[in-house]
């Protein structure tokens, strides 16, 4: 990443949005924590097994068509194979 960029993390839980405060570098450390109430029913249940969990870095100084830095997936909930 750009270097004298300002960078943030962008993630979304049950609907409410989530964004780091922006940093500048190249390989940043967010050290971000945030403890997120969720409501555990079968809905939600079921989504953690068939989506991603995405965190998508964006660069704060450029035109929004151009601002995706990266994105990062990954299973919410690992379900083992029967």
């Amino acid at each position: 990443m750009p270097s004298s960029s300002a960078h943030f993390v962008h993630f979304a839980v049950q609907g409410d949005d989530y964004n780091t405060e922006a940093m500048r570098g190249s390989s940043p450390e967010w050290n971000y924590r945030k403890e997120i109430e969720v409501i555990m029913d079968d809905e939600f249940e079921e989504e953690m097994k068939q989506k991603y969990f995405q965190f998508v870095i964006f660069d704060d100084e450029v035109d929004i068509e151009d601002d995706v830095v990266g994105i990062a997936k990954y299973f919410m909930l690992y379900v083992e194979p029967t």
